[in-house]
């Protein structure tokens, strides 16, 4: 693996980039005290405008920056309706649009927390650690990205390539709104995406695909008392075809089927017309998202009688995410970068997923935990390791200088 040697003015805006720290922890504990939970859309819309004015210096009049609206999410509610609930915009920023040779950086502008969690404000455990909501998942990964890019545009070869931002509102939601906006960069050379590492720094090379799912099942309400075998109770239909879905899970496969949430009934005395299930699927490939719906819908098909009516609703929302050809040679040039920063270069697989799992199938090469080292995540715990912000935009810097300069091979097939 080739070496990178990096001319005086690189290693000058590293040196810059360390100079930022004091600024980088003010910003952090400023957006982070935002509250912009998924369902937060006014909280959302002024993170989003924070930003926007904060991206703002990168750009000239020639480049772009603007909202995207979104289409509303579909969703199933408490009485087993289709719902659309809105969602507010993203935010699109586009650097040289002129230019063809293109990088996407991605990141979310939504957290986990809603408007009325107890956890909305930032606390130092020490001097280092900073507890605080989406300190780490992603506000901080965000400015990770800023930072990256106020380096690279000091550098004379940024005008070799353009770039975007897409900062979407929906990510911990399942992104199926900003699933419409993701196809038009399909063409760029790689993403960078800003998901926080684990707390020793580790990347994640490989992950699994994700859908979510509910079970609507209509029975007949009766009085439990008077006339409880006219009735069809709808919990118990429920209840034998959620056992039987359990079941779909061994040990010995990877393909797992978690039941999340089972809700339905309304009275001690009366025979529950309605009941609902919601369920997640992962998986590690397109084959097994295949094979393990065909065995829900045969369970389904098995439960079903004319006495009930059983609707299945979702989708897989996230394909798998594999670790080819194209994945391993832009983990190459990561490790190119770390080792000259002094820094490892660990790659993990996971159950979990994110935006780069949608980008990947779109065929976008990424590297999807480029944002801070951090930990306890959608947790009133969760925490960032403040060195690692600094760190983690020298990385970044470094990988598009690398590419802008033409250091790196990155395998295009």
């Amino acid at each position: 693996m080739k070496k990178l040697t990096l001319p005086q003015e690189t290693n000058d805006l590293l040196a810059w980039i360390d100079r930022q720290q004091k600024s980088l922890v003010d910003t952090l504990v400023d957006w982070a005290n935002i509250n912009s939970g998924s369902t937060h859309i006014a909280g959302i819309d002024r993170y989003r405008d924070k930003l926007a004015h904060a991206f703002a210096p990168l750009l000239t009049p020639s480049d772009y920056s603007a909202t995207v609206a979104l289409p509303p999410l579909a969703q199933i509610n408490d009485h087993g309706e289709c719902i659309q609930t809105p969602i507010t915009d993203g935010l699109l920023i586009r650097k040289r649009p002129e230019l063809t040779n293109r990088v996407l950086l991605c990141g979310h502008l939504d957290t986990v927390y809603p408007e009325n969690h107890p956890f909305q404000t930032c606390q130092f455990i020490d001097n280092n650690t900073l507890n605080g909501p989406g300190v780490a998942d992603m506000k901080g990964g965000i400015l990770v990205m800023l930072t990256a890019l106020q380096a690279f545009e000091q550098h004379l070869s940024a005008k070799n390539i353009g770039w975007d931002v897409y900062l979407s509102p929906d990510e911990e939601i399942g992104s199926q709104s900003s699933a419409s906006v993701f196809p038009q960069f399909s063409g760029h050379a790689f993403g960078l995406i800003y998901e926080p590492s684990l707390p020793g720094g580790e990347f994640v090379g490989q992950r699994k695909g994700s859908g979510n799912f509910t079970i609507v099942v209509k029975g007949k309400a009766a009085h439990a008392g008077r006339a409880f075998y006219d009735g069809r109770n709808a919990i118990a239909k429920l209840a034998s075809l959620v056992h039987d879905l359990h079941q779909l899970n061994d040990p010995n496969q990877t393909t797992t089927l978690n039941i999340g949430t089972i809700q339905g009934g309304q009275a001690l005395n009366v025979v529950p017309d309605l009941a609902i299930a919601r369920f997640n699927i992962r998986v590690e490939s397109d084959t097994a998202a295949t094979q393990v719906l065909q065995q829900v819908d045969a369970l389904i098909q098995r439960h079903s009688d004319s006495d009930y009516q059983i609707e299945r609703h979702g989708k897989m929302t996230r394909p798998a995410k594999p670790m080819d050809s194209k994945q391993q040679s832009l983990f190459t040039a990561l490790q190119q970068v770390n080792e000259h920063l002094g820094l490892s270069t660990q790659v993990i697989a996971t159950g979990g997923c994110c935006d780069g799992n949608n980008l990947k199938a779109l065929g976008l090469a990424n590297i999807d935990t480029l944002g801070v080292r951090g930990g306890n995540i959608h947790s009133d715990s969760e925490y960032v390791l403040l060195d690692s912000l600094s760190e983690r935009s020298k990385i970044s810097t470094l990988l598009l200088l690398g590419y802008a300069n033409q250091w790196f091979n990155l395998d295009s097939s």
